[in-house]
């Protein structure tokens, strides 16, 4: 572990020494700092390298903190989203799993309620359970505009996922959609849905893939950016 002074801020960072060519730099969401660089880069060019980055890294670690800060706790008053709509999260102590929508309030039995994972796979399993009821029909809703490059609605599969909303198999007929899904509005799912079928005509996301997206939702952009803010 290295530091270096950026004011009165200290900046720590891993250091690795790989086969690569240029010096990078990578900031965890924990706030933690990685560079790789070179066997031949001096460690006073690396220390340079880093205080160069220094702005966006504090950028990012402060970015990092906030949104760490405004995580919701999964407790009771908590307000947690599911299909686009708000719910204030009542959560009661119980033998075995269940929940239900009430005027407003999302009720969650959960076992072992005072600990923060069991409280958290609880609200997972609402979004699970919501994305089997919902996700069947957006994908045979956006069906038809893409017939004669399906063999028939594709088979689909959910289940959490990180790094992605979604993926598709065009040679199996199967598309795979994160459960997290579910925390969204129906319009923002529609979206990943669309950008999933547009795979069975362009594999890549070159300009004829967006081309396509375009002409079947030409508004995609705002829902990706909901995606990218979360």
């Amino acid at each position: 572990m290295r530091s270096v002074l950026f004011g009165n801020d200290e900046i720590c960072y891993s250091l690795e020494r790989k086969k690569v060519k240029n010096i990078n730099l990578r900031i965890k969401q924990s706030g933690e700092v990685y560079v790789s660089a070179p066997r031949f880069v001096c460690t006073e060019r690396i220390d340079s390298f880093v205080l160069q980055n220094a702005p966006k890294i504090l950028a990012a670690k402060k970015r990092f903190e906030a949104a760490k800060a405004a995580a919701p706790q999964f407790v009771s008053g908590d307000s947690v989203s599911v299909l686009g709509k708000e719910y204030v999260l009542c959560v009661c102590e119980g033998s075995a799993f269940s929940f239900s929508f009430c005027q407003g309030e999302l009720h969650m039995t959960v076992k072992n309620s005072a600990e923060f994972e069991n409280r958290k796979c609880a609200y997972e399993k609402v979004l699970h359970a919501e994305a089997k009821k919902t996700f069947p029909e957006i994908i045979k809703k956006c069906y038809p505009a893409f017939a004669d490059y399906c063999q028939a609605v594709p088979a689909l599969k959910i289940r959490k996922m990180k790094g992605q909303w979604g993926n598709c198999r065009s040679k199996s007929n199967v598309i795979t959609l994160n459960s997290r899904l579910a925390a969204y509005d129906e319009k923002v799912i529609e979206f990943v849905v669309l950008h999933e079928y547009c795979h069975f005509i362009h594999a890549d996301h070159s300009p004829a893939f967006y081309a396509e997206l375009s002409a079947v939702m030409p508004e995609w952009r705002v829902y990706d950016k909901v995606l990218k803010n979360r």
